[in-house]
């Protein structure tokens, strides 16, 4: 499973009507062998995925890709990865918690 593919798929499971009145930008830096930068925007109730690094966003999370891929296919809980250190995030906790109801994907959750 590629980097792109995980985020295509939390892409494919927007759920538009959770994400009702949220705007945000959303910086993954994905470290590692195979890692890679990308960005989710969401504003009125569409999702985009851009490569590389998003200009003002409002929350980032950096992750191993190792540990991203377990969380995509379900090996590891995204809340045991923050808990644990495996997951560091910056910015807007509103948005982190957000995301496990706006993406109906293993990688969302």
């Amino acid at each position: 499973m590629t980097l792109k593919e995980i985020f295509e798929g939390m892409v494919k499971g927007f759920d538009a009507e959770e994400a009702k009145g949220w705007k945000t930008v959303i910086q993954y830096n994905i470290t590692g062998e195979g890692g890679g930068k990308f960005y989710i925007e969401v504003k009125d109730q569409k999702c985009s995925l851009g490569e590389g690094e998003a200009e003002n966003p409002k929350l980032t999370i950096t992750i191993s890709r190792e540990d991203w891929v377990a969380i995509a296919e379900g090996r590891l809980e995204g809340q045991e990865a923050f808990m644990t250190g495996k997951m560091k995030v910056e910015g807007d906790m509103n948005d982190l918690f957000r995301m496990a109801s706006v993406f109906r994907t293993r990688a969302g959750r």
